[in-house]
């Protein structure tokens, strides 16, 4: 009886073998390996639709700007006599899109730093000294790591950089090179995209309509605090070109001492100095298989980056007679 209630005992207590516990292990490892793409996918689309978001926002913010102005701001103003826009007579001198945009994005408190009386001195050193450093979340791609403030020229100039940046066209852009010596492009000697030096267009400038052209696309920005990609408040960083489709394993081809070459955001370095520059940015993203692109008539696509690059160069271009058809995107 005793032998028999001490088997007993034994059975009740008995644990797991060292098989069954490694077969436990390895079940649970297949139902992770199996979940955590589904897992990661669904984030992936999350932030792609955050993404979307933000582009849908910074172009109401253009189309606010046309609607009170009757024109789209300019990528880059010169100084000159351009400023009638926003009820000013002249506007600062290399001031890029992005600060013409603020109180329609809201960022009232951020436009009431800027000071526009001085037109003869580059904006991100007078006028717009106040905001050149402030970061933007609206202006973050939850995908892609958020781009540092840009510090090259030391912690007493820094920059704040975004993953959101406008259609200047083909490449490579030369005329941001401004003040004494240099001609205002009224006219562009190469392709211009919708936003270029004293740009200023309205829809009627948008001959092919805005349903074929781009206003803003993402790019990548290393994690590099020297990288100077997607800077917000300088020329050289607000503007892509339509030269590479999406993605393209073609580096960027910017400033030398800006280039921080990663193998998603590649880049070479091409001219030493601002007055030297022939700058081309491929617009890029860390979505699978393309870009998101905000259009001008309002809406946000996805272009895969397998489109043909005659449509992409299409597609930077307001007037130049080209159609394209949602099937060719």
């Amino acid at each position: 009886m005793n032998s028999l209630r001490r088997l007993s005992l034994r059975s009740a207590v008995r644990g797991f073998t060292l098989v069954e516990l490694l077969v436990v292990i390895a079940i649970i490892g297949v139902l992770v390996g199996l979940l955590l793409p589904a897992v990661q996918s669904a984030r992936e689309a999350a932030r792609r639709m955050s993404c979307q978001n933000n582009l849908k926002q910074i172009g109401l913010s253009l189309h606010l700007h046309h609607d009170a102005h009757k024109k789209f701001p300019p990528g880059i103003a010169s100084g000159m006599n351009t400023g009638s826009a926003i009820g000013k007579p002249r506007t600062p001198m290399e001031c890029t899109w992005l600060a013409f945009t603020y109180p329609f994005i809201e960022q009232s408190a951020q436009f009431s730093l800027i000071d526009w009386a001085p037109v003869n001195r580059n904006f991100y050193d007078t006028g717009g000294r106040s905001v050149r450093a402030l970061s933007i979340s609206l202006f973050y791609c939850p995908s892609d790591t958020n781009p540092k403030p840009n510090d090259s020229f030391g912690a007493a100039l820094t920059f704040a950089r975004g993953n959101y940046v406008a259609n200047n066209g083909i490449g490579p852009a030369r005329e941001f090179r401004t003040g004494p010596g240099h001609t205002n492009p009224a006219s562009m000697a190469r392709p211009g995209g919708a936003f270029y030096m004293n740009s200023w267009l309205s829809f009627s400038d948008f001959v092919d309509g805005t349903t074929q052209t781009v206003l803003i696309s993402e790019i990548r920005c290393p994690e590099s605090t020297m990288d100077g990609r997607g800077i917000l408040h300088y020329p050289e960083g607000p503007l892509y070109q339509h030269n590479r489709t999406p993605n393209s394993p073609a580096p960027d081809e910017i400033r030398t001492a800006w280039c921080s070459s990663t193998p998603r955001a590649p880049c070479v370095g091409v001219f030493p100095a601002f007055n030297q520059i022939r700058y081309i940015v491929t617009a890029r993203s860390a979505h699978t298989g393309g870009v998101n692109v905000a259009m001008g008539d309002g809406g946000v696509r996805f272009v895969g980056q397998t489109i043909d690059l005659s449509t992409w160069q299409a597609l930077s271009s307001p007037s130049a007679g080209e159609t394209t058809t949602s099937t060719e995107l």
